[in-house]
Formats: C-alpha cells, structure tokens, sequence
C-alpha cells in the first residue's frame, strides 16, 4: 500500500524540515501545498519541500478545508496522512501507520491523538492534551473530506480505527505567537 502525506504551509520556515524530516524515507510521496504570503517566504519555503522531495504547489488560502482537500486531491497514494508544517510524525507512529495500512482491516480512517507543545512545554492537561485532541488524520483515499471552516475534520464513509502513538504539535513558541492567535 503506498502512503501519501499532504503537508499545508503558510510561514514555518523553521518547522518545515522537522516535518518533512519525519516522513522522509517511509511515505511515497509528499504533497507540499504553501499559501503565497510573500515571494521571498514562499520560495524558501519550496526551496525546503524540493530538498525533501515533495511535490509543491502554491494556491492562496481560502478555508483550511479547501486547501487540505486541495492537497488530498494531488496524491497518487491508497492512504493519506495528513500534516501542518509544524507536526511531525513520532517514529511509534510511523511503526503503527505501516502496520495499519498494510493490514487487511475494513478500517477506512484512523484516528490520532496529538501532542501539543506550547512556548516549548508539552500540555499534558486541558483541551490540548492528547486524546481531547485526537482526530482522523489518515483515511483511506477516496473514503475522507475535510469540512468546516473553522477547527475543520476529516469525516471518513465507513468504519474509524484508532491510533495508540501520536503526532506532535509544536506551535505557539513565545508568548506573543500565543497572544496573536
């Protein structure tokens, strides 16, 4: 089974090759999709993707969910995982991803808990701990669409596993980044 990971990316120059990084070597393809904020961050930003060897296109951002489908919508893969340029994959997840889509289950989506980090600290409580922020972020192609605008998800046309190992969040690195949101 070939896995496709679709990375979205606005202005994380820094986090980017932390998440191309923990695809690298165990996906079949990488669909990087930037929103064209300025010239000088879009093309660094590509410049990354291509070093990774990602495929990259560039379409302004309307919803999260359009550019996410948008992103979907290029993969060539039988399952897709999806990632913002600042998450990676733990390597216990990657193990798991690999065994679940090599596996025979009826399962078309599988859900994940995230590990949220902020100003470099994990959340081990409130709504950011791992599995209040658990969501479907691999699908079978063909079986999933993100909707909504705000806070979108990926609602899946069939039967939902779960994923023990999670992704990992690094957002909000100081305090204004927090504030700003």
């Amino acid at each position: 089974m070939k896995i496709s990971a679709t990375v979205l990316a606005v202005d994380e120059i820094e986090k980017l090759p932390k998440a191309l990084e923990s695809l690298n070597g165990w996906v079949n393809e990488i669909i990087l999709v930037i929103d064209p904020k300025t010239k000088q961050i879009t093309g660094k930003i590509e410049e990354i993707g291509r070093k990774f060897g990602a495929k990259v296109f560039i379409r302004k951002l309307d919803t999260f969910a359009n550019q996410k489908n948008f992103a979907a919508d290029k993969t060539s893969g039988d399952w897709i995982i999806s990632l913002d340029a600042d998450e990676e994959i733990e390597p216990g997840l990657k193990e798991e991803i690999q065994s679940v889509v090599s596996s025979q289950r009826l399962v078309v989506g599988y859900s994940i808990p995230r590990k949220n980090y902020i100003l470099g600290k994990f959340i081990r409580y409130t709504r950011w701990q791992p599995e209040l922020d658990r969501h479907i972020w691999l699908w079978k192609k063909g079986y999933g669409k993100w909707v909504g605008d705000v806070h979108e998800e990926v609602i899946v046309d069939g039967e939902i596993g779960r994923l023990e190992n999670a992704k990992i969040h690094h957002q909000y690195d100081t305090v204004a980044d927090f504030v700003d949101m």
